[in-house]
């Protein structure tokens, strides 16, 4: 199955990745979809194919995944619409296609890699993730 993973952000859609399950994805130079962010794990979560559902499970990271803003402790099912987030990233579930579909939008790699996004592309949150940082709260 390929699934269609759209990066948002505050400024609207951010970044888009295919992926083929299943798909690990991490900071990790390994993992099928890379995200060179020191939030994300190097292994942080999987993304599985399961009778045509679709689950995601947290690979034991530092900082969690989370559906639809609700952190995860087992395989949870996603939907198109859904949005996943592992650390300070987050991104929703476009949509899914069966592997053996042809279509010319769908890439032939299942490898990844995010290291194009900016601090635009997160809301000009980006070097937060990379340095660690929290924004201010500024109510003090």
């Amino acid at each position: 199955m390929k699934v269609k993973l759209v990066v948002t952000s505050e400024s609207g859609p951010a970044a888009e990745f295919e992926i083929s399950t299943p798909a690990t994805l991490g900071r990790g130079k390994e993992v099928d979809l890379t995200f060179p962010h020191s939030q994300i794990s190097r292994e942080h979560c999987q993304i599985t194919e399961e009778s045509g559902n679709l689950f995601i499970r947290d690979l034991g990271s530092l900082n969690g995944t989370r559906v639809n803003d609700q952190p995860i402790s087992e395989p949870t099912q996603i939907t198109p619409g859904d949005t996943v987030s592992l650390g300070k990233l987050t991104f929703r579930i476009f949509g899914v296609r069966l592997a053996n579909a042809s279509s010319d939008s769908w890439e032939e790699s299942d490898a990844f890699s995010a290291d194009h996004l900016t601090d635009y592309d997160f809301g000009g949150g980006l070097s937060d993730i990379l340095s660690g940082d929290s924004p201010s709260d500024p109510a003090g």
